[in-house]
């Protein structure tokens, strides 16, 4: 399977690349960066057992899948990352770098995907 191929073919978006087709930047230096990629409005169906309790469940759900060449620059101690159905069709995703002094990191990104 190549990368993407978890949320192709079927219903649903994706695969969706962040960055530059994939490659997202994390922070300065040769080689700080991740390969990126979002299925946004994957089909999903399941069961949620509560006790003795099953309750089916379907929706959309929203997969990531990243691979990173190194580890967090050393000024960013973690990260926050939101994703989001909108209701005329778009998805909306962002993450933001945390830096050790309480700051945002120039790295961080939000996308819009159509």
């Amino acid at each position: 399977m190549g990368a993407g191929s978890d949320c192709a073919g079927g219903a649903g978006r994706g695969p969706v690349w962040q960055g530059d087709h994939g490659w997202s930047v994390k922070g300065a230096g040769a080689g700080n960066a991740s390969l990126y990629y979002s299925c946004t409005r994957l089909p999903t169906r399941g069961r949620l057992t509560i006790g003795t309790e099953n309750i089916d469940v379907e929706g959309t759900s929203w997969l990531d899948r990243e691979w990173s060449t190194s580890a967090l620059a050393p000024d960013v101690v973690g990260w926050d990352w939101a994703g989001a159905h909108l209701d005329d069709g778009r998805d909306l995703m962002f993450y933001r770098l945390r830096t050790r002094s309480g700051g945002v990191a120039p790295a961080s990104r939000v996308t819009l995907i159509d």
